[in-house]
């Protein structure tokens, strides 16, 4: 879920996506700093290595969540 000082830019649009049937604790904020070209963001945070393993973790808990309610 989106935190911190910025959270109500998003406010309105976790709202969105509520009513739309996502649920909120599904929705993944992946901040960046914008002002850095992709090296230097790798280079300072290991941005992109983060970003693949919450996109691996997240898709990987999806899918178990799924077949767990399979065998319900």
């Amino acid at each position: 879920m989106v935190s911190g000082p910025l959270s109500s830019v998003w406010k309105e649009w976790v709202k969105w996506c509520v009513e739309f049937g996502i649920e909120a604790n599904a929705i993944i904020a992946v901040p960046y700093d914008w002002r850095l070209p992709p090296s230097m963001l790798e280079e300072r945070d290991l941005y992109f290595h983060k970003l693949k393993f919450v996109t691996l973790t997240s898709t990987c808990y999806e899918a178990a969540k799924f077949h767990t309610s399979d065998r319900v």
